[in-house]
């Protein structure tokens, strides 16, 4: 019994040196995802889009000038004219994306029509790298 007791004290105090959780985390949560997606996206259908350059992860806002990104998401809500409807479309877990660091990333697509845009796929990506944070990594739409 001494033994088993020694060896699980040895382990525990190994396994964070070393990278491994006691406990197992979804970090990819499908819901908690896509409620993180449509959150941002209604921010910028408020054309709330400083807000929304906030919630982009600092990588990003590294890489794109604030002023372009707001006035092109601006002018794109604009022309498209006000959302209809949005439904989901589709939800996947990867560990690479493109101009990111290797991680975890939630890729959501959202279906959407607009007043203007009948037919509009709007994707949004989420940095998952961090426990318990959630920054939007990318925003695609056609």
């Amino acid at each position: 019994m001494r033994i088993i007791t020694c060896l699980t004290f040895c382990l525990l105090l190994w396994a964070p040196l070393n990278g491994v959780r006691a406990e197992t985390v979804d970090l990819c949560d499908r819901q908690q995802a896509t409620g993180t997606a449509r959150r941002f996206l209604e921010h910028l259908d408020r054309q709330e889009v400083e807000t929304a350059w906030l919630l982009m992860t600092p990588h990003f806002r590294d890489l794109h000038d604030a002023l372009t990104w707001q006035e092109e998401q601006q002018t794109l809500r604009r022309v498209y004219g006000p959302l209809i409807n949005r439904s989901s479309k589709a939800f996947s877990c990867q560990e690479t994306f493109y101009h990111a660091p290797d991680g975890n990333y939630a890729i959501v697509q959202f279906d959407s029509t607009f007043q203007n845009k009948r037919k509009a796929i709007e994707t949004v990506i989420l940095d998952l790298r961090e426990p318990g944070l959630r920054e939007i990594a990318d925003i695609r739409m056609n």
